[in-house]
């Protein structure tokens, strides 16, 4: 992808092998299989996951859905129902340009191309009513963007299924940067899955008079967008790494919990705009007031700062230090017995880390201080 630099070695040698192995999409569909909800989800979840699955066997022609829907799935990102609220926002943000928001890397570049990488997270609250306002209206943005409504993608690579490793060494040669694993996981933890796939890569032209248009649908009609034609966005996500442990069922209820490690997403927007303005309108997207989203706006470096939305009714977040680095744990407000799906997430030497999965925040946090 232009400004990105070159590929690392490992990453090309998955790249080459996916091109060998062209996808065969009953294959694939066939792996989501066994990626039925866990047994302890919401009947709601189940319900949703089921649906999901349905639209992608049967609506191959939605480009968006196919190309970052698919392979989520795959990955296993939509077995909570915390994420939903912030894969709304990140469409959103896609729409808008921001939707990763990275430090600048070549200021030669700078003029005519705005380039990110993640340096920090933070997380915004957004209220039970602001949420409920423009959930229906961002579940309706969405299927425009699937149906190309708003702009066709182009496809520059597609999300690879996961390939197996033994162990971290065979997983850093085809990551292509250095796998860390956990020294210390709770007691009876078994290793079930070591993958390694390649992400997706999209190309999205926005034109101006659409983005305009699809503001005013999410109900934001007083910001406007910087005077550009066409907004060009191309994101990457090169390749992730998952480990998934299972723990012994007790009560009849198996656990499992997932580490996640991935070179960190890359973006560029052309031409080169205020980004500034571009988060406004975003955080207006998701239900935040006028005056609030445009002070949150001005204090957020948006070329550095992935940008995660909780609405509060779904998931509460607090900031913690993994090893002296800043992260965010993501709490779901729990509607069962027993323990709350968490996810802790962090950013370390230009590699992005998630672990997920039905633990107290104290053994998620001891989990990743254990990295090696």
């Amino acid at each position: 992808m232009r400004g990105c630099g070159c590929r690392r070695k490992g990453e090309r040698s998955m790249q080459e092998r996916e091109r060998r192995e062209p996808l065969d999409e009953r294959r694939i569909m066939a792996r989501l299989d066994v990626l039925n909800p866990w047994p302890a989800e919401e009947p709601d979840v189940s319900g949703a996951w089921l649906e999901m699955r349905r639209r992608l066997a049967n609506e191959p022609g939605g480009k968006y859905n196919s190309i970052v829907g698919r392979w989520m799935v795959n990955r296993g990102f939509t077995r909570s129902r915390w994420w939903m609220p912030a894969l709304a926002g990140v469409m959103v943000i896609v729409l808008l340009g921001v939707l990763f928001s990275f430090a600048s890397v070549r200021q030669a570049a700078a003029d005519f191309l705005n380039i990110f990488r993640v340096q920090k997270i933070t997380a915004i609250p957004i209220s039970p009513e602001q949420w409920a306002a423009q959930e229906g209206k961002l579940e309706n943005l969405a299927q425009m963007m699937e149906q190309g409504l708003l702009g066709e993608p182009t496809v520059l690579r597609e999300g690879g299924a996961p390939q197996r490793v033994a162990n971290a060494e065979e997983a850093s040669d085809l990551a292509g940067f250095r796998v860390l694993v956990p020294s210390y996981v709770p007691n009876g933890s078994t290793l079930k899955e070591f993958s390694v796939s390649v992400g997706p890569a999209i190309r999205y032209e926005v034109e101006r008079a659409k983005a305009q248009s699809a503001l005013e649908l999410l109900g934001v009609a007083d910001v406007s967008l910087p005077e550009v034609e066409k907004l060009v966005i191309e994101a990457d996500i090169p390749v992730v790494v998952l480990q998934e442990y299972r723990l012994p069922a007790e009560g009849g209820t198996e656990t499992r919990f997932a580490v996640y490690q991935a070179l960190n997403p890359t973006a560029t927007v052309e031409p080169a705009v205020d980004l500034a303005i571009f988060g406004e309108a975003a955080l207006r997207a998701l239900g935040v007031p006028a005056e609030e989203a445009r002070r949150l706006a001005s204090t957020i470096d948006w070329t550095s700062t992935l940008v995660i939305p909780v609405p509060a009714n779904l998931a509460e977040f607090r900031e913690v230090s993994v090893n002296g680095t800043a992260g965010i744990m993501l709490t779901e407000v729990a509607q069962q017995a027993g323990e709350p799906m968490r996810s802790l997430l962090w950013q370390k030497d230009n590699v992005m880390y998630i672990i997920a999965g039905r633990l107290r925040g104290s053994e998620l946090l001891h989990i990743a201080e254990s990295l090696r």
